[in-house]
């Protein structure tokens, strides 16, 4: 497929390993197809060297073989850029028994932003399951990347370091929200289990089960979240961290008006569906 001009996935849709682009961030691989997503899973070349992907359609997982899956593993990160254009992975299914990281990407240290991860099944045996990523590596061990504008929804379970969006995060993270179930045998949250980095105006509105303690939105941030807030209405069995920000009735997180929401960007990121829900990105 030819370089740089791709702006439709017609014709190139079953074009591997994509459909189009050099990798670099001003021509980026572009990816028309469970297939071509598929190919990046597959193939540890492209988890390297910070390749840049581009989502160029919205893709449906269900029954497809994600035995590839997850994206990066300890030995191999997927360390890279990835804009998820505003398009949705739905019916991604995974069961692993990977020790440390599962999700669609499983250890991470790149950059995701303008992504949703819709209906998950995600199942991990191991320490540190989300919906989008198991855990990401330590800053210093790789250049610290970020999450920004991307949302998680299914179910996510595992035996420990659980939750809806990341399980274990050392990068910052903004403009996210889950309302993904979470299971954990052990520790576990709704939207990060545990995080060493800033998480900026997001939320989480999911219920929560964690055997040996956990929270609503975080069970440990080494830094105050910002902007941050839970669904108090959903259930959070064995929770005892309260990072965020809760208010009763929960519809009061419908209006943008109210804090910590006034704060956050309804003009270019937020969509408001006041009086009846809550916020969703553009």
């Amino acid at each position: 497929a030819a370089a740089g001009t791709l702006t439709s996935c017609a014709g190139h849709a079953t074009d591997v390993p994509f459909a189009g682009g050099t990798g670099t961030l001003e021509d980026p691989f572009l990816i028309c197809s469970v297939v071509q997503l598929g190919a990046l899973a597959a193939d540890t070349n492209y988890w390297s060297h910070w390749y840049a992907f581009r989502l160029m359609g919205d893709l449906d997982l269900t029954g497809f073989d994600t035995s590839a899956f997850p994206i990066g593993n300890a030995t191999e990160p997927f360390v890279g850029f990835v804009d998820g254009n505003g398009q949705t992975i739905s019916g991604f299914a995974l069961t692993s028994g990977v020790a440390n990281g599962v999700g669609l990407f499983g250890n991470f240290a790149g950059v995701v932003r303008r992504l949703g991860v819709v209906d998950v099944n995600v199942q991990g045996s191991g320490t540190f399951v989300g919906g989008l990523i198991g855990q990401t590596f330590r800053p210093g061990l790789y250049t610290p990347g970020f999450v920004v504008d991307v949302y998680t929804s299914g179910s996510v379970t595992g035996a420990s370091g659980v939750a809806g969006l990341i399980g274990l995060s050392d990068i910052a993270v903004a403009n996210c929200y889950t309302t993904a179930t979470v299971d954990s045998g052990y520790s576990g949250a709704g939207l990060i289990n545990e995080s060493t980095a800033i998480t900026v105006d997001s939320f989480a509105s999911n219920d929560v089960v964690a055997a040996n303690g956990g929270g609503r939105a975080m069970s440990i941030s080494g830094l105050a979240p910002v902007g941050m807030f839970f669904d108090s209405s959903k259930t959070c069995s064995n929770c005892t961290a309260t990072l965020g920000t809760a208010a009763s009735p929960t519809s009061y997180f419908f209006d943008p008006a109210n804090a910590p929401l006034a704060s956050w960007d309804f003009t270019n990121v937020w969509q408001s569906h006041a009086p009846s829900g809550f916020p969703t990105l553009r």
